[in-house]
Order: structure tokens, then C-alpha cells, then sequence
């Protein structure tokens, strides 16, 4: 059989598993890439989270220092009472870094419901008070996170003031 002839006769065959190889090339790649790209997101999420946990246990702690440290001045033991207060106030520091990192991560990783409750929380237990810039500064800021948010595929919507008590401690001006 001649070139010509194969090809007339197989020719549409060979196209179409050629395209058929190439295209499942394609999806294949592109597929693995986006499913890599949705478990870094997740290792980023639960990343911050288990800082999130970290600042938690360190706060505790630094709140058991510092009861103890009270007590042994009650009871009379000043020097001790000034080393676990020290302490405390080191435990206090590293929480309150550690939370800060936490939340700029949740705040752009994070679920929106967990976003949302972390707002709930301090707003009614550590009555947030108004962010000392303009209002349009503090919306400029959100809108840099609401738009990490997105473009990271984040779950859920989150308020802008929600989002401003989570990263910067505080809510947005009137």
C-alpha cells in the first residue's frame, strides 16, 4: 500500500489519536497542576490554624504563670513570684506574636465561617474599638486581603469589618 493510499485511508484515524493524546496531555497537566495548587492552599490553612492553636496554649499558659506568680506573692515568696511573672510576660509576648501571624494567614487561607466566629469572639469579649485611620484607609487595607482572598480561592465571603478585627484588632470607622 502507498503513502497515499495509508494515509486516505487511516489518516483521520491517526489525527484524531494524535489530538486524543495530546489533549489528555493537556487535562492531565493541567489537572495536576490545580489539584497541587489546592493542597498547598490547604497546607497553608492548616498551617495557620495550628498557630492559631500555638497562641492559644502559650496565652493559657502565660494566664497560669501569671495566677501563679500572684499567689506566691500572697503567700510571700517575692523572688519566685517575679521569675514565673517574667515568664508569663514572655509566654504573653510570643502568644500575641503568634496570633498575629495566625491571623493575617486566616485571613487570607481561611474559611470565612472561622474568619467570621474569630470577629464574633473578640468583638464581644474584647470590645474592639474603632481603627484609629480614616475609614477609606482601612477599607484600601481590607480590600488588599478581600482580593488575597479571591485570588487564592478562599472559601466564603467575609465582611470587610470582619476582616479588619481579624488582621488589624479593630473595627472600621464610621
Amino acid at each position: 500500500m502507498k503513502i497515499g493510499e495509508f494515509l486516505k485511508k487511516y489518516g483521520p484515524e491517526i489525527l484524531l489519536s494524535l489530538l486524543a493524546a495530546v489533549g489528555g496531555g493537556f487535562i492531565t497537566y493541567y489537572s495536576a497542576i490545580r489539584v497541587e495548587e489546592r493542597k498547598l492552599y490547604f497546607e497553608e490553612r492548616k498551617s495557620s490554624y495550628e498557630t492559631f492553636f500555638a497562641a492559644t496554649v502559650k496565652r493559657w499558659d502565660a494566664e497560669d504563670n501569671q495566677s501563679q506568680a500572684n499567689q506566691m506573692k500572697k503567700d510571700g515568696n517575692a523572688a519566685n513570684a517575679e521569675k514565673t511573672e517574667a515568664k508569663a510576660k514572655e509566654l504573653f509576648a510570643e502568644s500575641t506574636s503568634l496570633y498575629g501571624q495566625s491571623h493575617f494567614k486566616i485571613g487570607v487561607f481561611g474559611d470565612a465561617k472561622v474568619i467570621q466566629a474569630i470577629a464574633i469572639y473578640r468583638r464581644d469579649h474584647f470590645g474592639k474599638g474603632e481603627c484609629r485611620t480614616s475609614r477609606q484607609q482601612m477599607l484600601d487595607d481590607v480590600a488588599v486581603y478581600q482580593n488575597m482572598r479571591r485570588a487564592m480561592g478562599a472559601n466564603g465571603e467575609v465582611s470587610d469589618d470582619d476582616l479588619a478585627i481579624l488582621l488589624f484588632d479593630c473595627r472600621l470607622p464610621k
